[in-house]
C-alpha cells in the first residue's frame, strides 16, 4: 500500500468510527478483528463512497474491487445500467489521473479539490 492509498483509508477509517451510531462502530471493530485494520479500513472506504455518491443498495462504490481491479471491463459497461458500474470506473479513471487513492471516502469532492488546485497553479 502507497502513501497515498494510506492516506484516503485513515481519512475513510476515521470518517466512519466518528459515526454516530454505536453499531456502526461496533461493526467496525469486528471488522479490525477479523479482517486486520486495511481490511476494516477498504470496508470503511465503500461504506464512506456509498454514502457520499447516494448509492443504491445494489450498486458497488468506486473502489470495490469489481470496479476498481476491473476497470477496463467495467468501462465497457454502458453509462445509466443499474449496476453503476461505468460511472463508478470513470470516478477511478478520473482518481488516478489526478493522482489520488481509489479509496477516498467522497471521490467527486477529492476530484474537485484536485481540480481546483491544478488550475490555482
Amino acid at each position: 500500500m502507497d502513501a497515498t492509498d494510506k492516506d484516503a483509508l485513515t481519512r475513510a477509517f476515521d470518517l466512519a468510527r466518528r459515526d454516530d451510531d454505536p453499531a456502526m462502530r461496533g461493526r467496525i471493530d469486528r471488522w479490525v478483528a477479523e479482517r486486520g485494520w486495511e481490511g476494516a479500513a477498504k470496508s470503511c472506504a465503500c461504506d464512506c463512497q456509498s454514502a457520499a455518491l447516494n448509492l443504491k443498495p445494489w450498486q458497488m462504490p468506486p473502489c470495490s474491487p469489481t470496479i476498481a481491479n476491473h476497470l477496463d471491463d467495467a468501462l465497457r459497461v454502458p453509462f445509466n445500467d443499474p449496476s453503476g458500474r461505468r460511472e463508478g470506473a470513470e470516478i477511478v479513471r478520473k482518481l488516478r489521473s489526478l493522482g489520488l487513492s481509489d479509496f477516498e471516502p467522497d471521490p467527486l469532492a477529492a476530484i474537485a479539490q484536485a481540480e481546483r488546485c491544478a488550475t490555482a497553479k
